[in-house]
């Protein structure tokens, strides 16, 4: 997309993506909690009939960083800084010092 400004080329980007997006009957709001959307996820793929390693791969992801890292942050609350500066995920490991996401983390 483009416009004569950037943010003239971001709004018609944006207006496009929202023409593209299905209509949906979900009750997902910017003020739902990351857990609870993380609950309406995990019912939705689990029947979306992949492979059972897949499904508990993921559902240990979800548990293990997603819901003790932001999952009492709203969706509206989810934005870069709460995830890469003040996010128990995060956080150094005791033992080493070292971040326990090291891709995405620097060390403090």
């Amino acid at each position: 997309m483009t416009g004569p400004t950037g943010a003239q080329a971001e709004a018609a980007l944006l207006a496009k993506l929202n023409e593209m997006l299905p209509p949906t009957d979900d009750v997902i709001s910017p003020d739902m909690a990351i857990s609870e959307l993380a609950t309406i996820w995990r019912l939705e793929f689990e029947d979306l009939g992949w492979a059972a390693n897949t499904r508990r791969r993921y559902r240990e992801i979800i548990d293990t960083y997603i819901l003790p890292g932001v999952g009492n942050l709203t969706i509206r609350e989810a934005n870069v800084p709460p995830w890469t500066s003040s996010s128990t995920a995060c956080a150094p490991n005791t033992a080493t010092q070292q971040p326990k996401c090291p891709r995405h983390c620097s060390p403090a």
